[in-house]
């Protein structure tokens, strides 16, 4: 799986979240299965966490991982679903099927797919998930 650090995370917000849930930092990395070190990290804005991190944390504290991003820095599109979903760009790849193709996914990513096949569109909300 591809380490890559959601960009957008707000470290605040991650914070008042395990403080709500009456977490403490190695609680909160016990629970997720992360050291407490980079949970200090992630919640100060010095490192980002991968997506699945990123989404074992959301968990932890009773979060959608949405919850924790700064909208503005994420965005509303697919790229921001995916994040929210805990997946990299090549674990949605992988679970959208057979018929999806990378650099369809890539494109549609950056706003260049004008027109998506019904087929795509299916597989990419199944791989999703629910929201």
């Amino acid at each position: 799986m591809t380490r890559r650090g959601v960009q957008g995370l707000d470290g605040q917000l991650l914070r008042a979240r395990r403080e709500a849930a009456g977490l403490s930092v190695s609680e909160l990395a016990h629970q997720a299965g992360v050291a407490p070190q980079d949970v200090s990290k992630y919640e100060s804005g010095i490192m980002k966490p991968a997506p699945d991190r990123l989404a074992a944390l959301a968990a932890c504290v009773g979060a959608k991982l949405l919850d924790l991003v700064d909208r503005e820095k994420v965005g509303e599109g697919p790229k921001a679903f995916r994040a929210a979903a805990g997946l990299t760009q090549a674990d949605l790849f992988k679970q959208s099927g057979p018929d999806m193709i990378l650099s369809r996914l890539k494109s549609l990513e950056l706003g260049h797919v004008r027109r998506l096949p019904n087929a795509d569109a299916a597989a990419l909300a199944a791989a999703l998930g629910p929201w």
